[in-house]
């Protein structure tokens, strides 16, 4: 009595440790599924953004380009064109300043009311904020151009306000160039977290796979064998 009682605790043992490896990696399953649906979210509002502010870069610079040029060689239309201009620079260009910012503090508003966080490795925060900062610093030069080049007062130092449009003509390959640097890394932080998710979750199933196989040998040896063996004990006594 006490050998099949002891023989009855290591099977219920063994059970029990199988139902809780299969617990753990189930639980493993749906954290992997979490997190590769956040970071496949939070990539695609990223993509979004960063193409967003790329635009406006570039339209910011393009049209203040224009208008520099327009100042130098049609100081009439430009007095004419200026203030209308001007506004859809500022606007342009506070939009990229807001969605820089909100990348310094790692929060911005995505949509009106929708506030996202942003969640990145620690390995990875040292060079998104050195990019962003430097971002930062270029747009502030960006804005002094800006302030400089649609005032129609500064057209009277002809020689000076072309060269200041001449230096924001050559800022004009920094501010491109370091939006799309901002746009690469996260695609790559982006596919490196996604890649990672990706192995855990195949991880998981194959474990999940194991366990359930062994669960399978467990109640075979110990229950479905016996049970056919005495099964065929009792037809012999019958």
């Amino acid at each position: 009595m006490n050998w099949m009682t002891l023989k009855l605790r290591r099977l219920s043992t063994k059970l029990y440790l199988v139902f809780l490896l299969m617990f753990v990696t189930l639980a493993a399953v749906v954290v992997t599924s979490y997190i590769a649906i956040e970071t496949q979210g939070q990539h695609l509002i990223l993509t979004d953004v960063l193409g967003e502010q790329e635009i406006m870069a570039e339209r910011v610079t393009f049209t203040l380009t224009n208008i520099g040029e327009m100042g130098l060689n049609n100081p009439q239309s430009y007095r004419e064109n200026i203030e209308s201009q001007k506004d859809v620079i500022n606007k342009y260009y506070g939009r990229v300043k807001d969605i820089l910012t909100g990348f310094k503090n790692y929060e911005f508003e995505y949509t009106k009311g929708n506030v996202i966080e942003l969640e990145f490795a620690e390995s990875f925060r040292m060079e998104f904020d050195a990019v962003v900062q430097q971002n930062l610093e270029i747009w502030d030069e960006v804005g002094y151009y800006i302030e400089y080049l649609t005032k129609p007062n500064h057209l009277e130092e002809h020689e000076e306000y072309a060269q200041k449009l001449s230096e924001l003509k050559s800022l004009n390959e920094r501010v491109l160039e370091n939006a799309s640097h901002v746009t690469r890394i996260c695609r790559e932080e982006a596919e490196r977290k996604m890649t990672l998710g990706k192995t855990f979750q195949y991880g998981s199933i194959a474990f999940s796979i194991m366990a359930l196989l062994a669960l399978i040998y467990l109640i075979t040896d110990n229950f479905y064998n016996p049970i056919v063996e005495i099964r065929s004990i009792f037809k012999k006594m019958s």
